[in-house]
C-alpha cells in the first residue's frame, strides 16, 4: 500500500511539472532605462577624462550633478533622441557655471560617452563618459 502511495504521488508531481508551459519572459535590465544614478568622468581639451561626474537623471527630462555625499551642486534638463543623449545645466551659485552635454547613450551596457562644453557649446570642454550604477 506504501508502495501505491508513493508511485501516485509521484505521478501527480510528474503531471503537476509537465503540464506547465514556461513562458520565454526576459528580465529587465536597470540599464534599459537612462533615469537613475550615473558616475563618470569628464576631461578638459583633449585630456583623458579623469575628474568625477555623478548625475541623477531624473524623469520628465530633469538632470542634477551631486557631489560624492549626494547634494546637488547643479541641475537642469535632458532629452534623448534614439541613442542620442543632451542636456544643459547649470551649477549652484556662487559659480552659475552653465554646462551642455552631448553623447551617445548604449543602453545594453548601461554606458554614456560623449563632448561637454560651456553655456550653449556641447564641444569646447572636453570628452567625457558615464556608467549607470542604478
Amino acid at each position: 500500500m506504501k508502495a501505491l502511495k508513493l508511485l501516485a504521488a509521484a505521478l501527480v508531481f510528474a503531471a503537476t511539472f509537465s503540464s506547465c508551459k514556461k513562458d520565454d519572459v526576459k528580465p529587465t535590465s536597470s540599464n534599459a532605462s537612462i533615469e537613475g544614478k550615473w558616475s563618470g568622468f569628464k576631461g578638459y581639451d583633449n585630456e583623458a577624462p579623469d575628474n568625477d561626474i555623478l548625475w541623477n537623471i531624473k524623469p520628465g527630462g530633469k538632470i542634477e550633478e551631486t557631489n560624492t555625499n549626494g547634494l546637488v551642486k547643479g541641475s537642469g534638463t535632458w532629452s534623448i533622441n534614439g541613442s542620442t543623449f543632451t542636456g544643459h545645466y547649470q551649477f549652484k551659485a556662487p559659480l552659475n557655471t552653465i554646462y551642455s552635454f552631448k553623447g551617445t547613450y548604449d543602453k545594453n551596457n548601461g554606458k554614456i560617452t560623449g563632448t561637454w562644453g560651456f553655456d550653449n557649446s556641447d564641444t569646447d570642454g572636453g570628452n567625457w563618459y558615464s556608467n549607470k550604477i542604478q
